[in-house]
């Protein structure tokens, strides 16, 4: 992760008090991380139950290589999308469950750290596997970067 050197600058009336500043940011390039270490974030599905029609159970978040909370960042926009989805037999999308995770809202997933997610759906009948997926997406949802994946056959 380079360093970049840049002028701090602070708004009214704080730049009147305080002088500007030199400061440091560092990058962190995900692809370039991901390219030296396959599994950094770890997705499994446990306590999968099967009552009366429905899929049910919890999706195990791990964030065991990356040395930042998931997302992480001061600037810009920071989003990880984690969706489990319940396919049928051609791979079509019968149900499915997004959850979001921000730093603003501490929902991030620290550095070595877990989350569990719930997931219920109705129609195991029809449904022939779980996927999960974890996506890191920009504002407009223009850009997303797969971050981990998981798969689970009924």
């Amino acid at each position: 992760m380079p360093a970049i050197n840049r002028k701090l600058i602070q708004d009214d009336p704080w730049q009147k008090i305080y002088p500007k500043r030199e400061g440091k940011q560092h990058l962190f390039s995900s692809l370039a991380f991901f390219k030296g270490n396959e599994h950094p974030l770890k997705l499994s599905f446990i306590q999968l139950n099967h009552p009366e029609g429905k899929v049910e159970g919890l999706l195990k978040l791990e964030n065991t290589g990356i040395p930042h909370s998931v997302p992480t960042g001061d600037y810009g926009y920071r989003e990880v999308v984690v969706t489990v989805e319940l396919l049928d037999n051609a791979g079509r999308v019968i149900a499915l469950k997004q959850e979001s995770l921000f730093v603003e809202l501490k929902t991030a997933l620290p550095y070595q750290g877990k989350k569990n997610i719930p997931f219920s759906f109705a129609g195991s009948k029809t449904g022939f596997m779980i996927k999960a997926t974890m996506v890191r997406t920009s504002f407009n949802k223009e850009k997303n970067t797969l971050l981990a994946e998981a798969t689970y056959h009924l």
